[in-house]
């Protein structure tokens, strides 16, 4: 396929999926052949943070990318930032992909915590600028519950624009909890 890397891994939460987001998987999607998208706390929903099942963030990343990427579930382990983490993120990849030639990740610090030398010289990482799009996963869900359905299709992909009477009704359920 001639990229520059054969498979690379990107860890999101996509509570929901944003341009921000489109715009990381886009520019991952270019520079590897496989792209595994771990779809991150996928064991928590319901809270004003982490509102949407797994099931309903794989359904809005299946629905923009199709095919073109694997999407997967990643549990949090409750341990912080720290190397174990890394680990724990490494070898849950490899259930999916042969090896994890780069890492993708929008330019948060504690993203370099989270692997040990080891596992750091195997895996090359490629830092994407926040800042090319200032969106946040709290900005859209505040779209949401301010029924702001203007903004947030300004901020998300249209072919998720149908789901959102639906992603309304679950935020309004979780905040007149």
């Amino acid at each position: 396929m001639g990229n520059k890397y054969k498979f690379g891994l990107i860890l999101g939460r996509f509570n929901p999926l944003h341009i921000g987001h489109e715009y990381l998987i886009n520019y991952a999607l270019s520079k590897c052949d496989k792209l595994l998208v771990f779809v991150g706390s996928a064991n928590k929903e319901g809270t004003i943070e982490n509102p949407f099942s797994y099931k309903e963030r794989e359904e809005m990343l299946k629905t923009v990318f199709k095919d073109k990427i694997i999407v997967a579930p990643l549990n949090d382990l409750g341990i912080g930032n720290v190397p174990s983490w890394g680990d724990y993120l490494i070898n849950s990849a490899l259930k999916y992909i042969p090896s994890v030639d780069v890492f993708f990740y929008g330019d948060e610090e504690k993203c370099h915590q989270w692997f040990s030398k080891e596992a750091g010289n195997h895996i090359e990482f490629d830092i994407i600028s926040r800042k090319v799009i200032d969106i946040h996963g709290k900005d859209i869900r505040k779209f949401i519950i301010d029924n702001d359905e203007e903004s947030f299709k300004i901020y998300t992909n249209k072919a998720i624009h149908s789901m959102y009477p639906k992603l309304r009704n679950k935020m309004l359920h979780i905040i007149n909890k």
